[in-house]
């Protein structure tokens, strides 16, 4: 039984590595889109492949992990639980509390997204508003979905379905939040000049160096990119033609 559940993961897995690697690109596109920049014409397949290995990867580990360990015990826990009805009662009575809890805490955290929407508004600060509504959005799909997908395919009373549950809201949650703060910082960088590093090399005969009005955006393993923002153009460099390279982190 064990071994068919197991079994059932591993399957999945290239599924897992397509999802990753599809917000791991959707990601960089965020945050280049503000330069005009097709990144997908600028990466080698190494490095496509590598966005597979986003910080997501981690949460997913971690969820195999505890569906793992939960695989090995949940059959006795299920079969202690049947032997003894008045701990069924008892655990499905503390369920119920937990979930008025979550409840309760699901509402206001709604308020408090709203309480952030509407200062973001009043303060014009517009960029802001993606992760709030994004947000938002997601607990409106979640919501569509427990009583709709979710309700056939993930019993509630089975400890390992709450926990792929729970870890998927949890994924979703830091994808969202990953993916928004890339808009936000390509937007940041792009409108109000906010860069981090500063950046100084020889290329054709010439020194470039990064300032005010050229700022630097981002780079690949073959490419560099600087924006240059009087003339409102993307400046590209092959990282094979360029020599004596500096980064210098910006001290705020």
């Amino acid at each position: 039984m064990i071994q068919t559940k197991l079994d059932s993961i591993i399957k999945s897995f290239p599924l897992i590595f397509i999802i990753l690697t599809t917000i791991g690109y959707v990601n960089l596109e965020s945050y280049y889109y503000f330069f005009d920049i097709e990144i997908i014409n600028y990466l080698e397949i190494s490095e496509i492949l590598l966005l597979f290995f986003n910080k997501s990867i981690l949460i997913i580990l971690l969820l195999i992990s505890i569906i793992f360990i939960i695989y090995l015990v949940d059959e006795k826990i299920t079969q202690e639980i049947n032997d003894n009805k008045k701990d069924l009662e008892a655990l499905k009575h503390r369920t119920e509390k937990t979930k008025q809890k979550i409840s309760r805490g699901g509402w206001i955290l709604i308020i408090l997204l709203i309480f952030f929407i509407i200062v973001d508004i009043i303060f014009a600060n517009y960029i802001g508003l993606i992760f709030p509504i994004g947000f938002l959005v997601l607990i409106i799909i979640n919501r569509i979905a427990e009583k709709t997908v979710l309700k056939i395919i993930i019993n509630k009373d089975s400890i390992l379905s709450f926990i792929i549950y729970f870890g998927l809201q949890i994924l979703l949650l830091f994808n969202l939040l990953t993916i928004s703060t890339s808009i936000e910082n390509g937007y940041r960088l792009r409108y109000q000049s906010k860069q981090s590093k500063l950046v100084c090399f020889y290329y054709n005969g010439k020194t470039i160096k990064t300032s005010k009005k050229t700022i630097y955006v981002g780079e690949t393993k073959k490419y560099i990119f600087l924006f240059d923002k009087e003339n409102e153009e993307t400046l590209i460099f092959k990282t094979d033609e360029i020599k004596d390279l500096k980064f210098i982190l910006k001290n705020n």
